[in-house]
């Protein structure tokens, strides 16, 4: 790994309308993705790795979800992002919780999907700084 960090996600796409992957993709997904990490080797990954939790998603039922099948609610999110936080922490990975975080926020969206970009920096980039210096240095 030559990157100072790297900071992971993935969990909104696939719960779109173009993939609907169903829970136990999504798992056999993750476990893969466990295992490539593993193999760059578990005490690198662990000094250079973050997974950041998928952000929550705005409630709505118009037209755009009905006729694309989306199936981004917060129910699939919240247990996507259950599983994969839970195997992150396995590994020992740190987790990045913007999940929670991003629950009271999630009339912010630009696009009806994703969280405003400043928001997200602003709640995540003490966490980071938390990560890359844990004694303050």
């Amino acid at each position: 790994m030559t990157a100072d960090l790297v900071i992971a996600n993935y969990g909104q796409h696939p719960a779109d309308g173009a993939h609907r992957w169903k829970y136990s993709k999504y798992r056999s997904s993750i476990d893969a993705y466990i295992n490539k990490l593993k193999a760059k080797g578990t005490k690198k990954v662990r000094q250079h790795f973050l997974w950041m939790e998928t952000v929550a998603s705005m409630f709505r039922k118009d037209s755009w979800v009905r006729g694309y099948k989306d199936w981004r609610t917060n129910g699939r999110l919240g247990m996507y992002n259950k599983y994969a936080t839970k195997k992150m922490r396995e590994l020992g990975v740190g987790v990045l919780p913007v999940w929670r975080q991003s629950m009271s926020m999630t009339r912010l969206n630009p696009d009806m999907a994703h969280l405003e970009k400043s928001i997200l920096h602003q709640s995540t980039i003490q966490q980071i700084l938390n990560f890359l210096c844990p004694d303050g240095v």
